[in-house]
């Protein structure tokens, strides 16, 4: 035998996956993939129904209002300070006058004189 019959062979063997015994095994393949995808479809749909029950619901909101307690309860205890921050910055108003910003005559450059 020559290479290039052995090169039609290796084309020939590997129309299917690049496996000698390829062609035996795609209904199988075919078969598999279903399977997982109806896994993974019915897996979604469980998360889906049971985090849109009314259980999970109840749950939450009992939740939220436990921690909602437990937040008012903190805060209450909190002392509040006064604040002394007022009249802290001291605005000089004779440099803003001196540093203003000269106007820009840029229509008066585009007009005909």
């Amino acid at each position: 035998k020559t290479f290039s019959t052995y090169l039609y062979h290796f084309r020939k063997w590997n129309v299917y996956f690049r496996s000698f015994i390829a062609k035996k095994n795609v209904m199988f393949k075919k078969i598999k993939t279903t399977t997982h995808l109806i896994f993974i479809i019915l897996f979604i749909s469980y998360a889906i129904v049971t985090y849109f029950s009314n259980e999970t619901q109840i749950k939450i909101n009992q939740n939220r209002a436990v921690y909602s307690k437990k937040f008012n309860s903190v805060i209450s205890g909190l002392s509040l300070l006064k604040s002394d921050t007022d009249n802290v910055i001291k605005y000089n108003i004779k440099n803003s006058e001196e540093n203003k910003i000269k106007k820009r005559y840029f229509w008066n450059l585009l007009k005909d004189e």
